[in-house]
């Protein structure tokens, strides 16, 4: 990738990752040609990109990096700048609670090498940009110790808020959740806190109603919909397997050989999602700090913040080995509108926040054999380092040639709606799109869960066509001319390439083209690519 930083992506190169380099595209050019960035008429039919998670905070200030360089370009420097940040915001928390610059850079190493960022770094940037949560943490420490003004703390607060919002709506959503707890919990269990945390809590809700004034429009675009179709079920699906943060899984270097049998269970063939693993190494270390130094507040504090995001992200019941069994606090909100939205296994990044701050109070400590602590500190975080032959970290972009160049303006008129093929998630279409500056609209355009139905039963012909299109082979004449009808379909790209999607077998090109040939549609083939040209907007002959 340092190589070729504008045609190889530190990611998986797949379509996960496409989003948000279109997304990194489409903010500056929404801004730049005075459309409402909220809804993308770019793709058909039109796409809320508030109600899914198109980053704007990084698409708008990397915007001429993104209009120089490439959004492959601009990616690269998300996925390289963003951990870093995070460990740096870290380390500077870290430091203010123990006022020692080495325990304080451990801390923001574990941060920034966490598994829940390592793991997301594969495709999901909304997640691994998690470099504020412990700037939210830090203001408000400064705050509580007198350190700032009132005003200077909710005006800096909202600030961060709204830059958060502009990262990912989930994740806030999970802060707001796990902070309000913290702070009631605290409330209740600390008597020196006690008159002080509902001033404090007063100050946070006026600086999250200042964010919601000026981030407005946003919301209410992020909360009217309409939404993206999202995996059933998703307090259990996507919840944290109670073997995760001690089993190493493909994405940690060190012993996940030993325990792939086991760690597969609940893998379920999502690397990125089962990223919750801190090492038995460091969790006894931390459980060994907090009984020893319980009558200390900030142990008390850091073991609060650790437990309960550790209970949000094991969701709405106890997964064990994969193996489904109690139900969890997780399961009385489940079914809320929010709350079942949430990817709950995302929240094991708070609790590796606190585990971190937690074992840079103990570096920082006085008392014998020093060395001996950062000697085991430095074998656990050992065992998070990244298994680096995983080849998700090094994925080449996937883009014909003929919108690698300008060679599609004579091929594909301004304007123009195109059906990419392969279709929805088995392609990359979205970064052929950002690659032309959204020179064309995309037909249902991948951006973000594939749907099982696109007209939700008001047009039951469409709603088959989309399957026959997701499976070609079943594709017949009159399912596809409704669908391009539908559409207003002017012209369609079949990638001649290496395909781009989930495990797509290398047959699927010829799958295709057979298809279409059978249907009566013969391509012209220019830049890596099958062109058909419709002759009349959404007919077959």
């Amino acid at each position: 990738m340092l190589l070729h930083p504008r045609h190889v992506c530190l990611c998986n190169g797949d379509s996960d990752p496409a989003i948000t380099m279109w997304s990194l595209r489409w903010w500056p050019w929404a801004v730049a040609h005075g459309a409402n960035p909220f809804v993308s008429h770019a793709v058909v039919p039109a796409f809320n990109t508030a109600a899914a998670t198109t980053v704007p905070t990084a698409g708008l200030v990397l915007a001429p990096l993104t209009l120089t360089l490439g959004p492959v370009f601009a990616y690269n420097v998300v996925a390289l700048v963003g951990p870093a940040i995070g460990g740096y915001t870290a380390f500077r928390l870290a430091r203010r609670v123990t006022g020692a610059t080495a325990p304080a850079f451990a801390a923001g190493y574990l941060y920034a090498f966490a598994t829940t960022v390592v793991a997301h770094l594969t495709s999901l940037p909304h997640v691994f940009l998690a470099f504020l949560f412990p700037l939210m943490a830090e203001l408000v420490i400064v705050r509580v110790a007198g350190g700032v003004r009132r005003r200077t703390f909710i005006a800096a607060l909202a600030l961060v808020l709204v830059l958060q919002l502009g990262i990912s709506t989930e994740m806030l959503f999970d802060t707001v959740v796990i902070g309000a707890i913290v702070l009631i919990t605290l409330m209740v269990a600390e008597p020196a806190l006690r008159r002080r945390i509902p001033v404090l809590l007063g100050e946070i809700g006026l600086a999250g109603a200042i964010a919601a004034a000026v981030a407005s429009p946003f919301l209410y675009y992020a909360l009217t919909g309409p939404f993206p179709p999202k995996r059933a079920d998703m307090p259990n699906s996507g919840a944290l397997d109670a073997l995760n943060p001690v089993i190493p899984t493909g994405v940690t270097h060190l012993g996940r050989h030993y325990f792939a049998a086991v760690s597969r269970r609940f893998e379920l063939g999502n690397l990125t999602e089962a990223g919750g693993y801190i090492g038995i190494v460091l969790l006894v270390v931390y459980a060994t700090f907090t009984i020893s130094q319980w009558r200390r507040l900030a142990t008390r504090v850091l073991f609060y913040v650790f437990a309960v995001s550790l209970v949000v992200a094991l969701g709405a019941h106890l997964f064990v080995a994969g193996m489904r069994t109690i139900p969890l606090p997780y399961d009385v909100v489940a079914r809320l509108p929010l709350f079942r939205s949430a990817v709950p296994s995302r929240a094991v990044v708070f609790a590796e926040l606190a585990v971190a701050l937690a074992l840079a109070v103990w570096l920082a400590g006085r008392g014998r054999r020093r060395w001996l602590r950062w000697g085991v500190v430095a074998v656990g975080a050992g065992m998070l380092f990244p298994n680096t032959a995983l080849p998700v970290w090094r994925g080449r972009e996937r883009v014909p040639a003929l919108f690698a160049s300008r060679a599609y303006h004579r091929y594909i008129a301004k304007g123009a709606t195109v059906l990419a093929l392969p279709f929805a998630h088995q392609d990359n279409a979205t970064l052929w799109q950002a690659k032309t500056g959204m020179y064309f609209k995309l037909s249902d355009a991948y951006l973000r869960f594939a749907p099982t139905s696109y007209s939700h039963g008001k047009d039951p012909a469409l709603d088959a066509a989309v399957g026959q299109l997701l499976s070609p082979s079943t594709l017949d004449r009159a399912h596809l001319a409704h669908y391009l009808r539908v559409r207003h379909i002017d012209t369609i790209v079949l990638d001649a390439g290496r395909p781009s999607g989930y495990n797509d077998p290398p047959a699927v090109v010829y799958v295709w083209w057979s298809t279409l040939r059978r249907l009566g549609l013969r391509p012209s083939l220019a830049g890596g690519a099958f062109i058909y040209h419709l002759p009349a907007r959404g007919r077959l002959r």
